[in-house]
Order: C-alpha cells, then sequence, then structure tokens
C-alpha cells in the first residue's frame, strides 16, 4: 500500500499531469477501443482524485485544477460540434431575417 500511496504522490506533484491524462482520453470516442481508453483514463482520475483529496494536504485544490483543465479541454470540442449543429437553423434564421428586411425595406418606400 505504500508503494501505491508514493506513487500517486510522485504524479500529483507532476506538472500539468491532468493535461497529460486529458490528452490520452477521447471526449467523444466512436469505437469500442475509444471507450475503453477513456474509461481507463477515467479510473486513473478517480484514484488519483480520491488520493488527493484524502490523503494531500490542499488535495481539494487538484480537484479544482483537474475540473478548470477540463473545461478547458471540453468547451472548444463542444463549441464546435455546437456550432456546426446550429449552422443550419442559422442560416435558415438569417435567410428569413434578409427576407423580413428586404419586404420591410419595399414597404417604406
Amino acid at each position: 500500500m505504500t508503494v501505491a500511496l508514493s506513487t500517486a504522490r510522485t504524479v500529483l506533484q507532476m506538472s500539468v499531469w491532468q493535461d497529460w491524462l486529458f490528452s490520452m482520453a477521447y471526449v467523444y470516442p466512436r469505437s469500442d477501443e475509444e471507450q475503453q481508453v477513456t474509461e481507463l483514463v477515467m479510473t486513473l482520475f478517480r484514484m488519483l482524485l480520491h488520493h488527493a483529496i484524502k490523503y494531500e494536504y490542499g488535495g481539494w485544490r487538484v480537484w479544482i485544477d483537474t475540473l478548470a483543465i477540463l473545461h478547458s479541454k471540453v468547451l472548444p470540442l463542444f463549441s464546435f460540434q455546437l456550432a456546426v449543429m446550429l449552422a443550419p437553423l442559422v442560416r435558415h434564421r438569417i435567410c428569413s431575417l434578409e427576407v423580413t428586411r428586404s419586404n420591410f425595406g419595399m414597404r417604406l418606400q
């Protein structure tokens, strides 16, 4: 057990270890292999964060840092996917606004 505790402590002391782990996971897994890799990475996160909160002084800060790094990784991907999904709706809305403006402009003239 002491070997596992010292290993966890060593990993937690590494600079940007969360970034390194997140880079191995898939935000949107497309296959079973990618899903398994992501589950293993999340298991490692669970173990390391549990150790940090339970055994390390100020371990809650590790949790906060991890959430911030996760947010910075996922938000651009989510924003891009949302933009792709909403693009047809936005195009349709802009076209209908242009038709409305042109009709409104005709009424004024």
